[in-house]
């Protein structure tokens, strides 16, 4: 499994950073990639980062890649009917007792689960590439 982003932060056409991580490990098993507004991208990154932590420590055990998936998406889609919405786009990408998985929340809080995934302003070019060139391991 693979993920990557790229490390810059922008604000409209003017780029602020060239070293920001999108990239934010939950635990030894899982990785968010996050696209979005710079700020509502790090203070989600940091409030979902933090409770899956709390809930180890509180329970003693780690969500799996799916109850994670869906810790975040019905985080996201409470944010956006209770308090301020957060626009941020999540990849996740975990492996556990039932293999590798990716799961995509968009910022209204829709999970899907997926073989591959990109987002942000390349994810147009990368879906035609993964499309053309992606074979499932084993098949090559």
């Amino acid at each position: 499994m693979i993920l990557g982003t790229d490390c810059s932060a922008q604000f409209s056409i003017i780029r602020l950073k060239d070293d920001e991580s999108k990239i934010i490990r939950l635990d030894e098993h899982k990785l968010m990639a996050v696209a979005g507004e710079t700020s509502d991208r790090a203070e989600f990154s940091n409030l979902i980062q933090k409770n899956v932590q709390l809930h180890f420590y509180r329970n003693g055990y780690s969500l799996n890649t799916f109850g994670t998936a869906q810790y975040i998406r019905s985080f996201l889609a409470e944010s956006i009917r209770s308090r301020r919405p957060y626009a941020a786009n999540v990849l996740l990408a975990g492996v556990d007792q039932t293999g590798p998985s990716l799961y995509y929340v968009d910022y209204l809080g829709t999970l899907d689960k997926l073989r591959k995934g990109a987002h942000g302003y390349a994810g147009s070019l990368l879906y035609g590439l993964m499309d053309n060139q992606w074979r499932p391991v084993g098949t090559m």
